[in-house]
């Protein structure tokens, strides 16, 4: 199974699944992007047709998907600035019979202040 071969209505259902943990973004294999979240849109100020279908680092130039895609890993509670906010994010490959089909792109938090309420400073780390 290839994400290239879902069809709109399955796109949709996934995208219905994703809506709600705020944005979500995924690629095929090729780096195409298939879902696009709501949240993703209004934060980005981008609308879905200039998203969808088009390679992710065409609409995002500074993107980590195509690494995630690449090597297979995980890039776990990592900094993705969107419109000048900072949002710490999470990028995971998909895997169908032990290939690489695509990628995930999650938010973990909105923005970076969230993770503020989070024991051990976790935003030390991050950019003010």
């Amino acid at each position: 199974m290839n994400l290239n071969e879902l069809t709109p209505r399955d796109l949709e259902i996934v995208e219905g699944i994703f809506t709600g943990i705020e944005g979500a973004l995924i690629i095929d294999k090729e780096g195409i992007v298939r879902v696009f979240t709501d949240y993703y849109m209004r934060e980005s100020g981008l609308k879905k047709e200039e998203v969808l279908g088009k390679r992710v680092d065409e609409v995002f130039p500074h993107t980590r998907m195509l690494e995630v895609l690449n090597t297979g890993k995980p890039i776990i509670a990592d900094l993705w600035e969107l419109n000048g906010k900072y949002q710490i994010v999470s990028r995971v490959p998909i895997l169908s019979d032990g290939r690489i089909i695509g990628a995930l792109g999650i938010s973990i938090f909105r923005y970076k202040d969230e993770a503020r309420v989070l024991p051990g400073g976790l935003t030390k780390c991050f950019p003010n």
